[in-house]
């Protein structure tokens, strides 16, 4: 990895707009699949999920991709949507699907010109940009269970941690984690890496914080953390828990970080105002959060690509809006210090205020917000 900081001090959106970016060219890519794969053959009319499933010979654990698939065609326009006795019908809308951004490249080269001048690996961390067609160009990846049989697959859609690891290292990913070490730096010594993978937050802490840093990395992943035992973290002291998160944050003295790093992963939590609950206890007073690379609804069109994306991955997500998550983590007892939000993902930082501010022990209802932030 190797990313220039000095740039995110100057342009710290940079990361929103590749990942908004980095959605157009995996729509573009679900697009021509559908088209190789006569995939709108089996749309000519009205027809229920399970028709279309039968027409097309989509393998049973594939159900849910075929569902986000058509959503994600649906929301390009290129399908009609509609609801019938209860279940959602399509119907092949165009001709030809409509490709955003790029008919030539499928979007590449604007994604190329948002990256532009990241240095190091900036100019082909975007494997998902250069692959050719990520699903190829017969719907394979719907009609097999095989991940290993799919352009996509060999990469990302394996139950194996180390193909993660590639991912982890793209800048899509990094510009956060660089962005959020660097606010946490100030907090003092002691970090909680929730999420760690194979230790790049741990790393980027270790680089950024003046005089040595003691770092706690949790991962439900054996493997990713196998690999993180094997780095060298100079100037830090580094610490891993093999936990999944869902089950909660692993027996941590109360008060004892002064930051906590979650990059990437927030949306796979599924009770969020429990796990919050349990950063706030852990987290000093005064010490700061930051969930970066967050993905949640937002009603743009690059939500249900990255939901098509996310249920190829086979893992469960549970994205709220972004105006929530902010009012869940100021019920909590946070206090907003620092936020930005573009398209489906957004990046948050805050505090533990210094006072007498006891959190709430019980969830809260879930507040609805009445506007989306710009």
């Amino acid at each position: 990895m190797c990313v220039d900081m000095a740039r995110i001090q100057g342009d710290p959106y940079r990361m929103i707009e590749a990942t908004v970016e980095h959605s157009n060219v995996v729509s573009n890519q679900v697009a021509a699949c559908a088209a190789h794969g006569r995939f709108f053959d089996a749309v000519e009319h009205f027809s229920t999920v399970g028709e279309i499933g039968g027409r097309l010979g989509v393998h049973p654990t594939k159900t849910k991709a075929l569902v986000a698939m058509l959503k994600c065609l649906a929301d390009r326009g290129d399908l009609e949507e509609r609801e019938v006795a209860g279940k959602k019908v399509y119907r092949r809308k165009t001709a030809a699907p409509q490709v955003r951004e790029g008919t030539g490249d499928l979007g590449r080269a604007k994604l190329d010109r948002v990256m532009d001048g990241w240095g190091g690996n900036a100019a082909d961390f975007n494997w998902i940009a250069r692959a050719g067609n990520l699903l190829g160009h017969d719907l394979s990846f719907l009609k097999t269970d095989a991940a290993d049989k799919v352009p996509f697959g060999r990469r990302l859609l394996s139950t194996s941690g180390m193909d993660w690891k590639y991912l982890l290292t793209e800048p899509v990913y990094d510009l956060g984690r660089l962005k959020a070490v660097r606010d946490l730096a100030n907090y003092g010594s002691r970090f909680l890496d929730l999420a760690c993978g194979p230790g790049f937050g741990t790393q980027r802490l270790a680089e950024v914080v003046v005089g040595g840093c003691e770092v706690v990395g949790v991962d439900m992943s054996n493997e990713m953390l196998e690999e993180a035992r094997r780095v060298i973290y100079s100037g830090a002291k580094a610490t891993f828990i093999l936990r999944d998160l869902n089950t909660g944050l692993p027996p941590l003295q109360e008060n004892s970080f002064d930051g906590i790093l979650f990059n990437g992963a927030f949306h796979f939590i599924q009770d969020k105002r429990a796990r919050l609950l349990e950063m706030y206890r852990v987290l000093r007073p005064g010490g700061g959060l930051v969930l970066a690379h967050n993905f949640g609804r937002s009603g743009l069109n690059d939500e249900s690509t990255w939901e098509f994306y996310f249920a190829l991955l086979k893992a469960e997500i549970y994205p709220i809006e972004f105006e929530d998550l902010r009012i869940m983590l100021s019920d909590t007892g946070f206090v907003e210090y620092d936020q930005y939000h573009r398209g489906s993902f957004s990046y948050i930082h805050v505090r533990k205020p210094v006072g007498e501010f006891q959190p709430a022990r019980q969830p809260l209802p879930m507040t609805k917000a009445n506007e989306r932030p710009e």
